[in-house]
């Protein structure tokens, strides 16, 4: 997960491992079952949020998609995962904890050409927001989602602590592209369902593991100013 081109092979990591490729394919598979088992505990809706910053009143999540790039045109149906930015690509929609850049919710498998609104509906936070949210809180966006009384816009001119709120969720691709490099470009073909299928499971896992890092690098933290 961490490279990508070249070095993400089989043929490359079985020369670096010293093993066969069957072997490199079943302990993938097996390592993602493996997080699979515990994405519950470490992707989640918290019950309560901490307010850092006064500024965004009610506003306790923050959303936006990224586009994650493909190695080449997939064989099923190919024109639609040509996003705007002139890449195939599929789009990756997150919801996620401003001051801490934990992912709450996210919506995986729409090509690259969908509308990140669209994507954004298709996520757990907005289809069920009244049982989520309650009336008193929202999540900030850009100006390309919809001004709903569960998802507001802030200013676009950066002045204050409200505008500035939506910088924290590109942190939050920012980190997840440097850590899991593989998502700069994924070298997955797609030509049926199934594939289609399996790389939207290989993002997933590293949104686990992103959240898994967070998580530990928060109880670091909280260790040593306990020391």
């Amino acid at each position: 997960m961490g490279h990508y081109g070249n070095a993400i092979s089989n043929e490359d990591v079985c020369q670096w491992v010293g093993v066969r490729i069957g072997s490199i394919t079943n302990c993938t598979n097996h390592i993602m079952i493996a997080l699979f088992e515990h994405h519950d505990r470490f992707i989640f809706f918290p019950k309560y949020v901490l307010k850092i910053y006064p500024q965004w009143h009610n506003g306790i999540f923050t959303t936006d998609s990224s586009m994650i790039n493909l190695c080449n045109k997939p064989g099923l149906y190919g024109e639609t995962f040509f996003s705007r930015k002139s890449d195939y690509s599929l789009n990756c929609q997150v919801v996620a904890i401003p001051h801490n850049l934990l992912i709450v919710n996210y919506s995986i498998g729409h090509v690259g050409s969908a509308h990140d609104a669209y994507a954004f509906h298709s996520t757990c936070i907005y289809q069920d927001h009244e049982a989520l949210l309650g009336d008193d809180h929202w999540i900030w966006a850009n100006s390309a989602y919809p001004l709903e009384l569960s998802c507001i816009m802030p200013f676009k001119k950066l002045r204050n602590g409200v505008s500035k709120v939506h910088i924290h969720i590109e942190h939050v691709f920012v980190t997840l592209k440097g850590r899991f490099q593989s998502l700069c470009k994924l070298w997955h073909l797609i030509q049926t369902e199934k594939h289609l299928e399996c790389t939207s499971y290989w993002i997933m896992c590293c949104l686990i593991l992103h959240n898994m890092g967070r998580m530990g690098l928060k109880r670091n933290k909280r260790r040593m100013l306990n020391q």
